[in-house]
């Protein structure tokens, strides 16, 4: 969710016409018992240019939640753009 709002911010700064939407999916790790994996999807929809696009990827990255996650945490990010 983090990474979803804070490419919409970018996107609005920007006048970047992209509606940005998410799925996550949650795996626990055994031991000890935390977040082990989340599965991310992001859709980019809207008329986004190549250059916006892979600027809109380059931003989720750098989402406060996802840089406080514990280093063990695996997280298998897709991308998705659409029309």
């Amino acid at each position: 969710a983090c990474a979803a709002m804070t490419m919409s911010l970018y996107a609005g700064r920007n006048d970047i016409d992209a509606r940005i939407t998410f799925d996550v999916t949650k795996e626990m790790s055994a031991s000890p018992r935390r977040i082990g994996r989340l599965t991310v999807r992001i859709t980019v929809a809207g008329p986004v240019t190549d250059e916006q696009f892979e600027k809109l990827k380059a931003v989720a990255h750098t989402c406060p939640v996802r840089r406080s996650l514990h280093p063990d945490v695996e997280i298998d990010e897709t991308f998705e753009r659409v029309g």
